[in-house]
């Protein structure tokens, strides 16, 4: 999915989350490493999620390892799709 920046829509999702946010403990302490992503212009969403997902990772010290397809896969062989189910 393409980014339309011409509206400035990171701008205001940043103020929004610092509006919302900026007096929450620890806000100040994370706000300084998810401002750059909110400041960066990225041409597709998934970019601009992926960085947001890897700056959550560094920023909670989870060191998770993640791995991205080559193509979209609908349902892996070696895998079971929890979606489809509805027991759970």
């Amino acid at each position: 999915m393409r980014i339309a920046n011409d509206n400035h829509w990171q701008k205001k999702h940043w103020q929004a989350i610092r509006s919302a946010y900026g007096s929450a403990p620890f806000f100040e302490f994370y706000a300084d490493k998810f401002q750059p992503v909110y400041e960066k212009q990225f041409k597709l969403l998934f970019d601009f999620n992926l960085l947001l997902l890897q700056t959550t990772l560094f920023s909670i010290k989870l060191r998770s390892k993640f791995h991205l397809t080559e193509c979209y896969e609908e349902q892996r062989i070696d895998t079971i799709d929890l979606r489809k189910d509805k027991s759970v």
